[in-house]
């Protein structure tokens, strides 16, 4: 699959995510849940949000990184102003770009050396950047002076 359709669809599993996150206040015949996390860097370079829910007993979860500032170049499957931001899914397989905005900085600072989880996902923080992995050993990495994607 193209880099280009991973992440359509990567950003399409965000956005279902979230819809299903909005379940959990309707009323509904469906067992639903969900829950979310925001943090930046110390620094408050990289915006992270984790957004996580449980349908029917299954528990999905993305988490969501951006960087203000890159010495890097943005993923060239992402048009022109977008970009710099990664993702990665309890559903998919590798992280992924995702062409989205991710300006709104949250207030919580995960500190160097500290992490954080939800649905299957922990980021952690560390001076040389940002990591957010799954059980199955997928994510990605992010910093101002490279990113990885495995």
């Amino acid at each position: 699959m193209k880099l280009r359709e991973r992440s359509k669809r990567g950003s399409a599993l965000f956005a279902i995510l979230l819809m299903t996150c909005a379940l959990a206040v309707i009323p509904s015949a469906a067992s639903a849940s969900g829950s979310s996390k925001a943090f930046k860097t110390p620094d408050g370079n990289i915006i992270c949000t984790l957004v996580g829910g449980a349908v029917n007993g299954v528990t999905l979860g993305v988490a969501k990184c951006g960087i203000k500032k890159a010495n890097w170049s943005q993923p060239k499957a992402c048009p022109a102003g977008w970009g710099f931001i990664f993702m990665t899914s309890t559903i998919g397989v590798k992280g992924s770009p995702s062409c989205v905005d991710n300006t709104i900085a949250p207030k919580a600072v995960l500190a160097i050396g500290k992490k954080t989880s939800l649905a299957g996902i922990t980021c952690s923080s560390a001076k040389k950047g940002v990591t957010c992995i799954k059980a199955n050993g997928h994510g990605f990495f992010i910093s101002r002076a490279s990113y990885k994607l495995f």
